[in-house]
């Protein structure tokens, strides 16, 4: 069965909990001061079916002190039904409830004139005209006005049917990708804990799945779920839903919240948005004002950066930048409301451009550019412009795919790839022209090092990732590195990089160093000098590790130890003696070992666990046994 969301809209005291309550049975007001003061002060909820359509109903309060609960019930409305008293006509909050249902986009709009039964049949017909010549200048010129009772029933009918026909041409909210609940309300209930309820937006939910509660950033599982106050074991877009959490205290929880697929979201405290003042407000919008900031079930303050314009007079557009003093979790495409901090009145909407955004500035052409990017809606220049943004620290996958969502269509990443426009290394995604630029300068960098430092093979890796791309995380500079070294730019061994295709060479007197190296090393045997040594031969301090690491890179000499190098052929002669030794008895101790070979423990333990390393021989405590190797 489809599900949607209808909300109520109005003024205080228009008859809408009455209404909802003839028409579901259901009595929205559960508060015991609702009941008293005869006012909705929180969201009420009922359920209504539609010629096969499942309704959410959203009883939101009229009453002008409570437009903030009202702005956290639309947001997840999918249609709504604006009530009007016959007897009053069109008022202050049913002028505020329509400008947030426009600025939210809801455009499908049953009007429901109330009270009719209290006032004759001409002034039903003026109160009719006057909402009707109202709307006319909304995107709910086209909404019809249904005259109704909710004390003689009169009109009601009617209004269902033509809530059905609106409910069934209403299209439903996708139930794939990611889920997204707006939490309006958290309390426990015996035998299932912390629960919280609100209206699903997209995606779908099952019994155990891991959620993530955002802003918190904190994992959750859903231990059960009800729809319309019935178990169930998933539930889906447009549906209104209650979740059982575990992991979580339901005084850690507020209104506000949002529950998402885990891994799929990112809080930010600045949003790139477009904003359209509403053409009735009194007030020019100033740079740097002070706003509330509206969305979903959230409210948080914050200040309005105009980017493209110093002010923003009623009825105009703009684009700026929300910064909040506390995060918040949207995607592009959501729309938010703005409200001034003082008077607490709406003043403009705003569409998401930059759900995580950089700090954006007045009139920096740059900043102009990617916002207005991002406005043009398209989807391939969005996603190259995400990834170049997001610099040498790469663009996460998973952020890519939620902005993509807005988009119908398939992604266009495969084709930028393809294109060689961007690379994705593991799970980031990069421009290559900003890994073109790194590959340069990885290539000044290494052939500074060379002419420097002759005999070194190159400048070590994590040097230069500290020193060019100190942002992106060392398994993703590795994989830049490799990507670049399959193209031909760069050369890896180990922990080191070379520009240079040619290996690092001695000549004139570092060559005779080398020539001298080789021979002591050589007489030496097994009982090889420390690399300190070197310096007995002239080799400056500051070449010693270079020219000890130019012997092994060449395999002249083999690392045993940082310390101790042991000359090839020394080395060969070891493990010829070891076959010799193992043909004569299967298990050996070092002491046998170190007799043979005329070692002292200072060199046959470090060259036997060299040898275990390498799996020449495989040691079992004390003894030492021939390893597969040998």
């Amino acid at each position: 069965m489809k599900s949607i969301i209808i909300g109520t809209a109005g003024h205080v005291d228009h008859g809408k909990t009455r209404l909802i309550g003839r028409l579901t049975g259901i009595n929205t007001d559960r508060l015991k001061e609702e009941q008293q003061r005869g006012i909705s002060i929180e969201l009420g909820f009922a359920r209504l079916e539609l010629d096969g359509v499942e309704a959410g109903i959203i009883d939101v309060p009229g009453h002008e002190k409570f437009v903030r609960t009202m702005v956290a019930g639309a947001g997840g409305m999918d249609m709504a039904l604006l009530v009007v008293a016959a007897d009053e006509g069109v008022m202050p909050q049913t002028r505020e409830h329509v400008e947030v249902l426009e600025l939210l986009g809801i455009d499908r709009v049953l009007v429901a004139l109330t009270k009719i039964d209290m006032v004759d049949e001409e002034m039903v017909e003026l109160a009719a005209d006057d909402v009707q010549e109202y709307l006319s200048d909304t995107i709910m010129s086209a909404a019809e006005v249904i005259p109704c009772s909710s004390e003689t029933g009169e009109g009601l009918e009617q209004l269902r049917v033509k809530l059905a026909a609106m409910a069934v041409a209403t299209p439903e909210r996708t139930s794939v990708g990611t889920y997204r609940l707006p939490i309006d309300r958290v309390f426990t209930m015996t035998g299932m804990g912390t629960v919280v309820t609100g209206t699903s937006w997209s995606g779908s939910v099952r019994v155990g799945d891991q959620l993530e509660l955002q802003p918190q950033g904190r994992q959750v599982r859903v231990r059960g779920i009800q729809v319309h106050e019935h178990t169930a074991e998933v539930a889906h877009a447009g549906q209104r839903t209650a979740l059982a959490l575990h992991g979580v205290k339901h005084d850690e929880l507020t209104r506000g919240e949002l529950l998402v697929t885990e891994g799929r979201f990112q809080s930010s405290s600045m949003i790139s948005l477009k904003v359209r003042a509403l053409s009735s407000s009194p007030w020019t919008l100033k740079q740097r004002s002070r706003i509330r900031f509206h969305f979903g079930t959230q409210e948080v303050l914050g200040r309005l950066i105009l980017l493209d314009k110093e002010s923003l007079p009623a009825g105009e557009e703009a684009l700026a930048q929300a910064r909040l003093e506390e995060p918040t979790v949207c995607a592009p495409g959501d729309r938010v409301i703005l409200r001034f901090y003082s008077p607490m009145q709406t003043i403009a909407g705003g569409e998401v451009l930059e759900a995580v955004a950089p700090k954006r500035r007045h009139g920096r052409d740059t900043d102009l550019e990617a916002v207005r990017l991002k406005e043009s809606g398209d989807p391939a220049l969005i996603l190259e412009r995400a990834i170049l943004d997001a610099g040498l620290a790469g663009a996460p996958e998973k952020e890519l795919k939620v902005l993509m969502e807005k988009y119908e269509g398939d992604s266009p990443l495969p084709q930028l790839a393809e294109n060689r426009v961007v690379v994705q290394l593991g799970k980031r995604l990069f421009h290559t022209d900003l890994i073109e630029a790194l590959a340069t300068e990885i290539e000044i960098r290494a052939h500074k090092h060379h002419e420097e430092r002759p005999l070194a093979w190159g400048p070590a890796r994590e040097g230069l990732r500290s020193a060019l791309a100190s942002e992106l995380p060392q398994a993703s500079f590795q994989k830049m590195l490799e990507h670049l070294e399959t193209a031909g730019r760069l050369r890896l061994k180990a922990d080191l990089v070379r520009a240079s295709e040619e290996p690092p060479g001695a000549t004139g007197q570092a060559a005779e160093w080398l020539k001298q190296a080789e021979t002591a090393w050589l007489q030496a045997g097994l009982t090889a000098p420390k690399i300190s040594y070197l310096t007995e031969l002239g080799v400056p301090e500051d070449m010693v590790t270079d020219l000890a690491n130019l012997m092994v890179a060449r395999e002249l000499l083999i690392r045993i130890t940082p310390e101790l190098l042991v000359h090839r052929d020394a080395f060969a002669r070891f493990r010829e003696g070891l076959v010799e030794l193992f043909g004569q008895q299967e298990v050996l101790v070092v002491g046998q070992i170190g007799q043979h070979f005329e070692l002292s423990r200072k060199f046959s333990v470090p060259l036997l666990e060299y040898c275990d390393q390498q799996g020449l021989t495989e040691r079992r405590e004390a003894e030492r046994r021939r390893g597969p190797e040998l």
